[in-house]
């Protein structure tokens, strides 16, 4: 076995995500009335474990294509269900708990008729020599998941702007660097599932990263705080 790059990278964009989600879940425990924060949870729990899984599938290099197909159609519907309740975030805030229960559901059934397509018509991914993965998803499933994932990032990032005044009065950097993780893991995430040119693949990959390393730094800058306060050392 063999870490390639793609598996390095996708390796470490689970594991930085993977801690966001630990603050969201403590965030949610301290205050469990906070809807938006059980969302950020779910969604970012089911998109590190794909992210993880992804980067599992970049550990062989030199096994067997049908590891890495498998684990890249699973890690797949794993991303849609995180990308569902990243969609679920707006809509509540907009639209309260009635009209989140109808789109809840649809987007369940979104991910459930993705996983259908990929049993019927499962990725034909390959590593390379370079290293790099190519996914090779049916174009359907392909843009299936860039659509869920483009309408989720981006109606979260124009409820970030609307409320800019206000959540930047609390932390302006990490408002910043949470549009700035949408933005970027969206345009690099997205293009994993539709391109295949080697070179992209890796800018992709590399986008993604910075993205996902952004909205930890934030949260991590946080907690450096909080443990080198004065008040946090008298308790």
């Amino acid at each position: 076995m063999h870490l390639t790059i793609s598996g390095l990278l996708f390796s470490l964009s689970g594991t930085l995500l993977g801690y966001f989600s630990y603050t969201r879940y403590k965030a949610w425990k301290l205050d469990p009335h906070n809807t938006i924060n059980v969302y950020y949870w779910k969604a970012t729990v089911f998109i590190t474990a794909a992210l993880i899984l992804y980067g599992f599938a970049g550990l062989f290099f030199e096994s067997p294509t049908l590891v890495l197909r498998i684990a890249a159609a699973v890690a797949t519907i794993l991303n849609t269900f995180g990308f569902g309740y990243f969609l679920l975030i707006p809509i509540y805030s907009w639209r309260g708990d009635a009209q989140n229960v109808i789109i809840r559901g649809a987007a369940r059934l979104y991910a459930i008729a993705v996983a259908a397509m990929l049993v019927i018509s499962p990725p034909q991914s390959f590593i390379d020599s370079a290293g790099i993965i190519h996914w090779r998803f049916n174009a359907i499933v392909g843009w299936s998941v860039v659509g869920i994932a483009s309408l989720a990032f981006a109606l979260n990032i124009i409820l970030l702007s609307l409320y800019f005044k206000r959540l930047s009065s609390l932390s302006f950097f990490n408002l910043i660097a949470l549009m700035f993780t949408f933005f970027l893991s969206g345009i690099g995430g997205g293009y994993l599932y539709v391109g295949d040119n080697p070179i992209f693949l890796i800018v992709a990959s590399i986008f993604l990263f910075v993205g996902i390393f952004s909205v930890f730094w934030s949260v991590a800058q946080v907690a450096v705080k909080k443990k080198t306060s004065p008040y946090s050392a008298r308790r």
